[in-house]
């Protein structure tokens, strides 16, 4: 927290800003703090304290001290990188600029600096103006939310005696009011505020905050937050990709949760015109513009799918869920469907998947119904398969079977007898395909190779931007939003799954497969089957001879037993 001893007002100076020249109030001197000091890889210099706020490249505040090298940050100039961060032994008094306008940020030795926001001055509001009170200020780092709690702390400094209130506590995550208000700030974790009962909860940046840390937090919190009539929740956040923010926001608009929406895009801001639109853009990129600043919901800019595309895909509530099976369409009588797998260890990291979609919807292909859960066992996965395809007409079922699938895929067939198990074939240069074949030719599943994933990638990109798959289940959209290129190959970004994009990556690849074509003629399917069980019989050996007692020179006294049947 800046903590000023002096303060010097002015209504006659301006300083230089993103958006122009633009007027403040005063200047506040600060305690003394020790010095650090920030160069960029152009030569750009500034020093300042450890709690010293600037902006990086994708427009979030950060602390000094959190900064590495390399790290991008804001310029006059453009984005700069860090060249080095350096905490010296020196102390002096800082300064700082209070209440800038058009957003309170400002270039410092032409470095882009933020002050203060506008949520400081309603919670400081809030808790002077009613009597036993608690606030919570969250956000996705503790020391994002005691750097807000600083600024409502700095703000009832300098309000005037007559206004304040006697303080009972001053700490660096709290502070306490003699009319028994209080104001905490914490992490978004399960258990940061657990226990507490709120008034109101201020939540930061929420579309930034990681989607599995965002689940358990929610979870547990939300009880808290709603078990008072009058408790009041803000979520505040840029948009990050088609994430949890993503589908509270959405939810609000269609009328599926009872939060209020309000957007502040950037030509809402005083100052801000097409030329300041087209320099922001010039230093940054038509997409971090839209997301940044004009407020889209969109996914990487590298992502599988097309960014345009992403933007249109709208969401729709299961008919049906529970423990992870959501279901989208009930089964129709006449439907030919398909199931691809992905099989985790069920110990809370990957997801064990997959996804039902019908291929003889006269719309296109259709997914029914998915399913998403990573606490499910090996041994209980095969039957959950089983129930599934079976209620949609028996399901041809492909597993992937690159590790721990083998097991769920053997369950299946040698356990529930599970009759449309896909096969597939190794060989030339065709690499593996889908087979009726069966024993040491054909293998029940498939293996992610890099052929198939490739096949797979490239062909449900065509899918769904030509509207021929239709994807309408949320959890779906969330990991296509952040399915992107890295490393070599399509995955998900740092800290969230792609368990069921992979599934949809299985079915693109199987829809190249003639085999997948013949499965939507009822005729060529009951030939299908037929081979299939020929096969089987062909590969299995007789258990042994009946001498039926006619002594006979011709080899056809002898009969051969009942195979043996699966």
């Amino acid at each position: 927290m800046a903590e000023f001893i002096e303060q010097f007002d002015t209504d006659e100076w301006e300083v230089e800003t993103p958006s122009g020249w633009e007027s403040f109030t005063g200047i506040g001197k600060t305690v003394e703090y020790k010095e650090w000091v920030l160069t960029t890889n152009t030569g750009k210099s500034l020093v300042c304290a450890d709690n010293h706020i600037l902006i990086d490249s994708n427009n979030n505040q950060v602390f000094a001290k959190n900064l590495s090298i390399g790290d991008s940050i804001q310029t006059k100039d453009g984005n700069e990188e860090v060249f080095s961060i350096v905490e010296t032994d020196n102390a002096s008094n800082m300064y700082d600029l209070l209440n800038v306008a058009n957003g309170n940020v400002y270039y410092t030795n032409d470095i882009l600096s933020h002050n203060s926001t506008t949520i400081a001055a309603y919670i400081l509001h809030y808790i002077l103006f009613n009597k036993n009170k608690t606030v919570g200020i969250l956000a996705n780092k503790k020391d994002t939310a005691v750097e807000i709690l600083s600024r409502v702390k700095l703000a009832y400094q300098h309000l005037p005696k007559f206004i304040q209130q006697g303080v009972i506590e001053w700490n660096k995550g709290s502070c306490v009011l003699e009319n028994g208000s209080r104001v905490l700030a914490a992490a978004t974790s399960s258990s940061s505020i657990r226990g507490y009962s709120f008034s109101y909860v201020f939540i930061d940046e929420v579309a930034h905050i990681p989607r599995l840390v965002w689940d358990e937090f929610y979870k547990s919190t939300y009880p808290t937050i709603s078990s008072g009539k009058e408790t009041k929740l803000t979520l505040v956040s840029t948009p990050n990709g088609l994430n949890q923010f993503y589908k509270i926001w959405t939810d609000a608009e269609e009328g599926r949760n009872d939060f209020v929406t309000h957007k502040v895009s950037w030509d809402q801001v005083p100052g801000r015109d097409a030329k300041w639109r087209e320099e922001t853009i010039r230093n940054t990129s038509e997409q971090d513009f839209a997301q940044e600043h004009d407020c889209s919901f969109i996914g990487s800019s590298n992502t599988l799918i097309a960014t345009w595309k992403l933007k249109q895909l709208a969401y729709r509530e299961p008919i049906y869920r529970k423990d992870g099976l959501q279901v989208f369409y009930k089964p129709r009588p006449d439907g030919v469907y398909t199931m691809a797998c992905d099989v985790a260890e069920g110990v809370g990291g990957d997801y064990s998947t997959f996804t039902v979609i019908d291929i003889s919807h006269p719309e296109g292909y259709k997914i029914a119904a998915l399913y998403r859960n990573n606490k499910i066992s090996t041994l209980l996965f095969p039957d959950i398969i089983h129930k599934v395809g079976t209620e949609y007409n028996s399901a041809y079922v492909l597993v992937e079977t690159n590790s721990i699938g083998r097991e769920v895929v053997n369950v299946l067939h040698n356990e529930f007898e599970y009759e449309n198990i896909l096969m597939t074939t190794t060989g030339g240069r065709a690499g593996q395909t889908i087979s009726s074949e069966f024993g040491t030719k054909g293998k029940m599943g498939v293996k992610t190779t890099n052929p198939v994933r490739r096949i797979g990638c490239s062909t449900l990109k065509t899918l769904i931007e030509e509207n021929k798959l239709q994807i309408e289940a949320y959890d779906l959209i969330n990991e296509l939003a952040v399915f992107t290129f890295h490393h070599g190959k399509y995955q998900a970004d740092v800290g969230y799954w792609d368990d069921l994009v992979m599934t949809l990556v299985l079915f693109a690849w199987m829809t190249q497969q003639s085999y997948f074509r013949d499965l939507l003629d009822i005729n060529v399917r009951k030939d299908l089957y037929a081979d299939k069980i020929k096969q089987i019989e062909q590969e299995l050996l007789p258990f042994g001879f009946i001498d039926d007692g006619i002594t006979d020179q011709d080899d056809s006294s002898w009969k051969k037993a009942d195979f043996l049947q699966f």
